[in-house]
């Protein structure tokens, strides 16, 4: 079976990462490219009439993705590696955290600046990020899940919302930046069911 572009470049360069110590005398180092997890930004400013805010609460993720900034591969089953020189820009669950606050308080037109801090807030959620990583058969993973509160039950766990969410998505190109394309849009529709669940238990429309 002829293997996926992305297989045939990724391969050679986790070869390479083990004879980097050998040719570290005799070569310049390879140079090192970091990631921002952050939605496409759009040119507009503004007040915001927000009816609906959602407080983002903890971003937690699995530690084996706090092990190492690398973008994390996992090379056949049970097995991960990361890459040593294709890193995130900052830590994962501050960037995780980061974008699905720009990316549900754009779909909830709350502002640009992220979702409501505070006591103004309708709904606190927590997420929690158990996978994140792509494969050598060349898909992007997301298995995460989220739990929603109205702010005014407090930590009542009797209404809170719970949901699981786990997705693969083909790599559209060879690359660790199809990689964090991919990515992203996997957080994008982990964002979505984040919006559809406000939505569904305030009444309002569903809303893009």
């Amino acid at each position: 079976m002829p293997s996926m572009p992305f297989v045939d470049s990724l391969r050679p360069a986790l070869v390479a990462l083990s004879l980097l110590g050998l040719m570290a005398c005799a070569s310049a180092p390879p140079e090192t490219t970091y990631y921002l997890l952050r939605p496409p930004m759009k040119n507009a400013s503004g007040p915001v009439d927000a009816r609906l805010r959602v407080e983002l609460g903890r971003v937690t993720v699995a530690p084996y993705l706090n092990r190492s900034s690398g973008i994390q591969i996992q090379t056949r089953a049970g097995e991960i590696q990361s890459a040593a020189h294709h890193l995130w820009a900052e830590e994962l669950a501050s960037g995780i955290r980061w974008y699905l606050s720009a990316v549900i308080a754009e779909r909830l037109e709350q502002s640009d600046g992220g979702t409501a801090e505070g006591p103004d807030g309708n709904f606190t959620v927590d997420v929690f990020v158990e996978q994140l990583h792509a494969t050598m058969s060349g898909e992007a993973i997301l298995v995460a899940a989220f739990v929603l509160r109205d702010r005014k039950d407090g930590a009542s766990t009797e209404s809170a919302y719970e949901f699981h969410f786990s997705e693969s998505r083909p790599l559209p190109d060879e690359g660790y930046t199809a990689v964090v394309d991919t990515e992203k849009a996997l957080l994008d529709a982990f964002a979505q069911q984040i919006v559809s669940a406000v939505r569904e238990k305030t009444g309002a429309p569903p809303g893009n």
